[in-house]
């Protein structure tokens, strides 16, 4: 009885220890996808936006202008919401 006592321990215990590895190895490859927007978002990029503009609704009724990007049109300045 003690010796399957024992076995049964041991494998949860190697579970616990997987799951932990698992779980460590999720969260490193979120955080270095998080990091890698945080660098695109905080550096200088030159792109420009084109095409027809359209408004679309923020958060407590407010709008936003955005652009489509679609070639052949001018050159469009996107906004926050006012």
């Amino acid at each position: 009885m003690k010796n399957i006592f024992k076995i049964m321990l041991t494998i949860a215990l190697v579970v616990v220890a997987i799951y932990n590895v698992y779980i460590t190895q999720q969260k490193v490859e979120k955080s270095d996808l998080v990091l890698a927007n945080i660098e695109a978002l905080a550096g200088y990029e030159s792109g420009k936006n084109y095409g027809p503009a359209d408004e679309v609704r923020c958060a407590g009724g407010q709008h936003k202008k955005i652009c489509l990007c679609k070639p052949g049109y001018p050159e469009c300045t996107e906004t926050d919401c006012y």
